[in-house]
C-alpha cells in the first residue's frame, strides 16, 4: 500500500515524532502513541474505554490536539466519565467550547486551577457554573478528640474561651468553613427564605458537629438546644450519622439533671438506656467498646440506687474480656488501707511526744480522737478553734495542712479549751482521749490546734454529712451520703496540685480541674487534656489537695498523691 508520512508534536516537549501511517495491524491499536496520532476517532474511544490507562506509556495530552473538535471533545469526554476519570487538560476544552454545563462544572470545581488560587481555602460556591466543597477536596476535615477534659466549669471572665489550642484552632476552621457557606441546606428558590431559616440553615451533619464541638466546650445547654432542633426525618445525612447522633442522645440524657445538690431530680436515663441496648455487641470494635462503657456506667447508676446488686453485674459481664471489663470499669481497688498500715507503723515507731487528732468515719456527730504517748501528770492539752470560709481559704492556699499551725498561731481563735488526759483507774495516763465538740462550734467548718508539751498539731474538722472514697490509683473519687450510702450528684469538687519552682525551690498549689459528681456520684480529678506548666516528671513525685463542697452535705479537702496508673 501507499506509505505517507506525517508529522505530530504537542509543542510542549519540544520534539517532533514522525511516524508512517501503517495502521492495517492490529498490534498497533495496542500501542498508545500510534492510536493518540493517526488513530481514528472510533479506535481512540474504543482503546479509552478498554485499556488500562495508568500505564506508563500513556499519556493523555497526547490526544488534546483532537478536542478542538467538538464532537471528538464530547465523544472522548463521555468515555472517560463513564469510567471515573478525570483529567483536568482534557475538561478544559469545556470553556473552549462553551459546554457542556456539567462539564465546565466539574472542571471549575475539582481542576485545582487558577481561579481556586484567588481563593480562601474554606470559601464554599455553589453556583450553575462553579461548586466548590473545602471537606471534599481536603481543605477541611472533622477531628474527634477523646477524650477532651476541661479544667475549668465556671469561666474566669465574661468572654468564651478555648484553652486547648488544637481544639480552639479546629473550631475557628469550622466556623470560617460555615461562614463560607460550607454545611448550610440549599435553598430551592421555591422556598422563602424565612421558612428556610425557621428550620436551621445548617444541614443535619454539620448540625451535629456543631453540638460535638459545643460539649467539647461544655457548653451543655447551647448543645442540647441546637440537637433538639435537628431534624428528626430520616434524611440520608442522618443515615451516614446515625451512629454519632445517637451516641450524642445518649451523652446528653446524662447531662439532663435538674436541679443543685440541694434538691435535684435523678433523669430515668431512658433514652441511655434505649441506645445502650441498640448498640449492644456492635461489630466494630472502637465504638463497641464506648457503647459497653456507656452500659457500664448505666450499671453503677443503678447499683448506686439499689435497683440492681453485684451479683446480677457479674452475671451480665459474663462472656466479656477481663482486661475489657477493667478498661471499661475504673473501680479499682483502692490502696488506703495499705497508705493507713504505713502511717500507723510510723507512728508507734515515733519516740517523740505526739499528738495528734482526727474525725474518724464513724464519729460525724462530732468527736475529737487524740492520740498521745509519754503524757505528764497534771499537763493540758489546750485546743483552740479557728473558724474558715473552707471555699475561699482552699482557692487562697490548697494545701492548707501544710502552713497552718503557722498560720493560725499568731490569730486569736474563736474559741479555746482545756482538757486533761484520760487516765485509767489506776491514774495511769491512757494513749487516747475523746472528746465532745463543743455545741458552740459543732456546726462551724474550723481548724483545730492543740498544743501539749510545747508541742503543736493542726487539723480539719469540717461539718459534713458526706463519705468520701478516693480511689487514688485511678485518680477517681466518689461521694455518698454518710447515712443512707445512695451517691451525691452535683456536689462541687475543685482540685489543685503542689508543684515546686525550680528556681526558687517556692513550693505553691496550681489550679488542676473542678467540676461536679455525677450520677453515680463520681468525678475524675486528675485528667485534664490542655498541658500545664511545671509538669514533674515523675507523678508519684506530687500531691493533690481536693476542696469537696456542698451547700447541703458540707464541705472537707483532701490531700491526695497523684495517680499511680494514669
Amino acid at each position: 500500500s501507499q506509505i505517507r508520512v506525517i508529522s505530530v508534536g504537542d509543542g510542549i516537549e519540544g520534539v517532533i515524532n514522525v511516524y508512517s501511517e501503517v495502521v492495517s495491524h492490529s498490534d498497533d491499536e495496542k500501542s498508545w502513541i500510534k492510536v493518540a496520532n493517526i488513530a481514528s476517532l472510533d479506535v481512540v474511544c474504543n482503546f479509552l474505554s478498554e485499556e488500562n490507562l495508568e500505564r506508563s506509556d500513556i499519556n493523555l495530552k497526547d490526544i488534546l490536539w483532537r478536542l478542538k473538535d467538538k464532537e471528538s471533545f464530547n465523544r472522548i469526554v463521555n468515555v472517560l466519565h463513564q469510567r471515573l476519570i478525570f483529567n483536568p487538560d482534557i475538561w478544559s476544552y469545556s470553556l473552549f467550547h462553551n459546554g457542556p454545563i456539567d462539564i465546565i462544572k466539574e472542571y471549575l470545581s475539582y481542576s485545582g486551577s487558577g481561579l481556586h488560587q484567588n481563593l480562601h481555602n474554606l470559601d464554599t460556591f455553589d453556583t450553575s457554573i462553579l461548586v466548590t466543597d473545602p471537606v471534599e477536596q481536603n481543605e477541611f476535615q472533622i477531628f474527634e478528640y477523646g477524650p477532651l477534659i476541661n479544667a475549668r466549669t465556671f469561666k474566669t471572665n465574661k468572654e468564651l474561651t478555648i484553652p486547648n489550642e488544637q481544639l480552639k484552632e479546629q473550631y475557628k476552621r469550622f466556623q470560617l468553613y460555615i461562614a463560607h457557606g460550607g454545611g448550610l441546606k440549599r435553598i430551592d428558590k421555591s422556598q422563602k427564605i424565612k421558612e428556610t431559616i425557621q428550620v436551621g440553615l445548617l444541614d443535619e451533619r454539620n448540625a451535629i458537629i456543631l453540638v460535638y464541638y459545643l460539649l467539647l466546650q461544655d457548653r451543655i445547654e447551647e448543645a442540647q438546644s441546637l440537637f433538639q432542633r435537628i431534624s428528626t426525618g430520616k434524611h440520608q445525612q442522618i443515615g451516614e450519622m446515625q451512629i454519632q447522633r445517637d451516641y450524642l442522645s445518649a451523652y446528653l440524657d446524662f447531662s439532663s439533671i435538674v436541679g443543685n445538690d440541694e434538691n435535684i431530680s435523678i433523669p430515668a436515663l431512658t433514652i441511655a438506656r434505649s441506645v445502650a441496648s441498640k448498640y449492644k455487641n456492635y461489630p466494630i470494635t472502637r465504638w463497641r467498646l464506648i457503647f459497653d462503657e456507656l452500659e457500664t456506667q448505666l450499671k453503677e447508676i443503678d447499683k448506686a440506687y439499689g435497683v440492681i446488686s453485684d451479683d446480677q453485674i457479674i452475671e451480665s459481664d459474663k462472656g466479656k474480656n477481663i482486661f475489657q471489663i477493667d478498661y471499661m470499669r475504673s473501680n479499682i481497688i483502692d490502696n488506703a488501707a495499705e497508705q493507713e498500715n504505713k502511717r500507723q507503723q510510723l507512728l508507734r515507731s515515733s519516740s517523740n511526744v505526739d499528738v495528734s487528732f482526727d474525725i474518724e468515719t464513724d464519729t460525724k456527730q462530732g468527736k475529737i480522737i487524740l492520740k498521745h504517748k509519754n503524757g505528764k501528770s497534771g499537763s493540758l492539752i489546750t485546743l483552740r478553734f479557728h473558724f474558715v470560709d473552707v471555699e475561699v481559704l482552699f482557692s487562697t492556699n490548697p494545701f492548707v495542712h501544710d502552713t497552718t499551725s503557722a498560720h493560725f498561731s499568731v490569730l486569736k481563735p474563736n474559741f479555746e479549751m482545756k482538757i486533761a488526759l484520760n487516765k485509767t483507774n489506776e491514774g495511769i495516763i491512757t494513749e487516747e482521749t475523746i472528746i465532745e465538740i463543743p455545741s458552740s462550734v459543732k456546726r462551724k467548718n474550723s481548724f483545730v490546734e492543740a498544743e501539749y508539751c510545747g508541742i503543736r498539731r493542726t487539723s480539719s474538722l469540717f461539718v459534713s454529712n458526706m463519705d468520701i472514697n478516693i480511689q487514688e490509683r485511678t485518680g477517681r473519687i466518689i461521694v455518698i451520703h454518710s447515712t443512707n450510702k445512695l451517691p451525691l450528684p452535683q456536689v462541687y469538687i475543685k482540685v489543685y496540685k503542689r508543684v515546686c519552682n525550680s528556681v526558687s525551690s517556692e513550693v505553691k498549689g496550681q489550679f488542676v480541674k473542678d467540676g461536679f459528681t455525677d450520677l453515680r456520684g463520681c468525678f475524675d480529678y486528675a485528667s485534664v487534656s490542655q498541658e500545664q506548666d511545671d509538669q514533674p516528671k515523675n507523678g508519684s513525685n506530687y500531691k493533690y489537695s481536693i476542696l469537696i463542697l456542698s451547700s447541703k452535705y458540707g464541705s472537707e479537702i483532701r490531700e491526695v498523691d497523684a495517680p499511680s496508673e494514669i
